[in-house]
């Protein structure tokens, strides 16, 4: 009886260690699958962080390309605008010459060239005050004459009497309040030796001699003269 009942307690401490080995064979099954499991996912995740770098990267130079592409865009939209801009401008000049040069074609068909290289019209058929003749010279595009220096003045003089003996003729230069100036806002000096000796400078319009080498005179600028037009200087 004791010798069955040490055989079942033996068979029973055999069957108990067996069962336990069997656990620790299922738990290093486990652990080994779990470690092959972790590992599996660990390549998985340097995979997964390898496509998103190489993403980022590709993303970035894409980024790259269209920052470039864009600022060649730019560059080449200035440019363009430039080359267009330069272009309207130089046509706009030229189209400006061309309305000049018909303009002046125009203004000048009538009038005398003397040997100073300007073109002048002596109006002599009816004698007007210094308005009236400067309002005339404008309507036709021109100017009252603008007497620059002695010689300008002796080949203008030369001409007006050769087209009229006329005690003087109205030209540009008027007083502006102290001194007298011409169109362009140079000033006619009270000294200048363009004035006849003993000029009356105390009127406001300024008239040319037709002799006595062109010399100048203020006078009324209600006095009736004949006057003379020149052609403006920007028509050469």
């Amino acid at each position: 009886m004791l010798r069955v009942l040490m055989l079942f307690i033996l068979a029973s401490v055999l069957a108990e260690n067996s069962a336990k080995t069997r656990e620790l064979e299922m738990l290093e099954e486990l652990t080994k699958n779990w470690n092959e499991m972790n590992e599996k996912l660990n390549r998985l995740s340097q995979i997964v962080y390898d496509q998103m770098r190489n993403f980022n990267e590709s993303n970035q130079r894409l980024n790259d390309l269209a920052a470039v592409a864009e600022k060649r865009q730019n560059q080449n939209f200035e440019e363009l605008s430039q080359k267009l801009g330069n272009l309207a401008t130089q046509q706009q000049h030229e189209h400006d010459a061309i309305k000049l040069s018909i303009k002046c074609l125009g203004k000048s068909a009538n009038l005398k060239t003397l040997s100073n290289g300007k073109k002048y019209s002596f109006l002599h058929v009816t004698a007007v005050n210094w308005t009236l003749a400067n309002e005339t010279c404008t309507n036709l595009g021109l100017n009252l004459a603008t007497i620059r220096d002695q010689n300008e003045a002796e080949v203008v003089a030369e001409e007006a009497q050769r087209t009229n003996y006329h005690n003087g003729w109205w030209v540009l230069a008027r007083n502006s309040g102290e001194d007298f100036h011409w169109q362009d806002g140079t000033k006619l000096e009270l000294d200048s030796p363009l004035w006849k000796d003993g000029a009356d400078k105390s009127q406001d319009c300024v008239r040319i001699y037709n002799w006595n080498g062109g010399k100048l005179d203020s006078l009324s600028c209600a006095e009736l003269r004949f006057f003379i037009c020149e052609l403006p200087s920007d028509c050469y």
